[in-house]
């Protein structure tokens, strides 16, 4: 769980507690117990003792119902990344399975589908846009129907938040294809609506980031350098207090290059300017 989330709610503790939680809501509070969360662990530890969640009173307090709450919260995170696995090794299938559909067909009969409606798909469509190559209408396609499947998620076996991290690097991806066209415009209500999604995320740092790149990159476009560079010094902080020093890497360089950017333009406009003041101030020749 990230830093800016607040603590889990009292009721939320409970339901870990009883491996009652979905699996992407049972990874969040088990990594936010992990480190040593003093508060939330003596909520947990108080209903451990009372007897939630474990066989009974005396194995709470031997301590052997911390360990029975772990390992149920260890199986849960297993048996999603498993279930993440099947979904990323059928995605190729049914990816293939819609190309064979006529395409204006495709994104009603995959909203229809619950089979389509699965986090592997959603990937595979969203990295598929931004394949080098692909022709850019069909490239917005793929992100649309990605941004489309991931805004429909079932919520009883995928975390909201997780949902809404998802669906938010979705339209990233279609924000990313209309700016490479020049539709600013399109880009600006993509990047719009994945900033929303974010938004009713997890709050994770790197996507964060990754959306203030997004978002840089446009007014690198647009011509807003100075905006650009801005929104990468803040991408840039956010690497370094996550530790990824690769990607604090790219963010500095980005920001180099908008900055270089922005003063040869400078330079072009103070030499237009000197070039039109010089042919005012030349006096005429009479005839």
């Amino acid at each position: 769980m990230s830093e800016v989330d607040a603590h889990p709610t009292r009721k939320k503790l409970e339901s870990f507690v009883l491996g009652d939680l979905c699996p992407g809501e049972n990874l969040r509070v088990f990594l936010h117990l992990l480190p040593g969360c003093s508060h939330c662990r003596e909520i947990t530890a108080a209903l451990w003792r009372s007897g939630a969640g474990v066989e009974s009173d005396a194995a709470a307090q031997t301590g052997s119902g911390y360990e029975t709450a772990v390992d149920r919260a260890c199986a849960s995170v297993l048996r999603a990344h498993a279930q993440l696995a099947a979904e990323r090794a059928a995605a190729p299938l049914l990816l293939a399975e819609l190309g064979r559909l006529p395409e204006e067909h495709r994104q009603s009969v995959a909203l229809a589908d619950p089979r389509f409606r699965i986090w592997g798909l959603c990937e595979l469509l969203a990295a598929a846009s931004r394949e080098p190559g692909r022709e850019l209408r069909r490239a917005e396609a793929c992100g649309l129907l990605a941004a489309a499947l991931a805004e429909r998620l079932d919520p009883a076996a995928y975390a909201p938040p997780l949902a809404a991290d998802l669906a938010a690097r979705c339209w990233g991806a279609v924000a990313e294809v209309r700016r490479g066209a020049g539709e600013w415009q399109g880009a600006e209500e993509a990047l719009e609506t994945a900033e929303a999604h974010l938004r009713r995320g997890t709050g994770d740092r790197l996507q964060r980031a990754w959306m203030l790149e997004l978002r840089a990159a446009l007014c690198a476009d647009q011509g807003r350098c100075a905006d650009a560079v801005f929104l990468l010094r803040r991408a840039s902080a956010l690497y370094r207090r996550a530790g990824q020093l690769d990607l604090l890497g790219r963010s500095l360089v980005a920001a180099l290059l908008v900055f270089q950017k922005a003063v040869r333009a400078r330079s072009a406009a103070l030499a237009f300017v000197r070039q039109i003041a010089g042919r005012v101030g030349r006096p005429r020749l009479s005839g």
